[in-house]
């Protein structure tokens, strides 16, 4: 710190002539460690990387699926109320949908069954103890197109509540099945009443 006192007493001692000159030479050093720098910059570029590989993911095609519509209400003992068995074919073709409503008896009827306007002809459709069975298949036209590809609703199922308490209605040993005969199901969503 005393060194560089001495150094700024020595510089106010100077002549004015000599100061003016370190001045400038100070002012010349500045701008151009300035310029040089941003040159420097430009010249050598923004720094470059590697470029990033993006993982390639191919899509398969959209899986078909049976679902229930609502999938949770709330009822009181008495009501009669519509559960609707929606389906998607996805990327598919179809030509049958085969559906399994299963239900707890004591908690609920199944009362009436209304077929869809999607499938032309429903061979099976009837109602047991505590299930109900569906299967809805393509008419002649279609076959001959190659199969039905869309989403709507294979039926609606008309229930009554006969007691409180919670109830599950899911859809079991369902099926969609393409015009080559395979089962292109791939998920089924049930639902839940909650009846006070």
């Amino acid at each position: 710190m005393k060194q560089l006192s001495q150094a700024w007493q020595e510089f106010l001692g100077l002549p004015r002539q000599n100061k003016m000159g370190v001045g400038v030479l100070f002012f010349f050093v500045f701008v151009f460690g300035f310029l040089g720098t941003v040159f420097y910059v430009r010249m050598k570029g923004p720094r470059e990387t590697a470029p990033q590989k993006i993982p390639f993911v191919e899509e398969g095609p959209s899986l078909a699926s049976l679902s229930l519509v609502p999938k949770n209400q709330s009822l009181k003992m008495g009501d009669t109320f519509l559960v609707t068995i929606n389906f998607k074919t996805g990327d598919n073709r179809v030509d049958t949908v085969d559906a399994v409503l299963t239900f707890d008896p004591e908690v609920l009827v199944a009362e009436e069954i209304s077929e869809g306007m999607f499938f032309a002809e429903y061979p099976i459709k009837k109602i047991e103890d505590g299930k109900v069975y569906l299967t809805g298949t393509i008419g002649a036209g279609d076959k001959q197109t190659g199969g039905a590809k869309g989403e709507g609703a294979l039926a609606s199922v008309t229930f009554k509540a006969l007691k409180t308490g919670s109830v599950n209605v899911s859809l079991d040993q369902a099926s969609l099945v393409a015009v080559k005969g395979e089962d292109v199901l791939g998920e089924t969503k049930g639902a839940v009443f909650e009846i006070y």
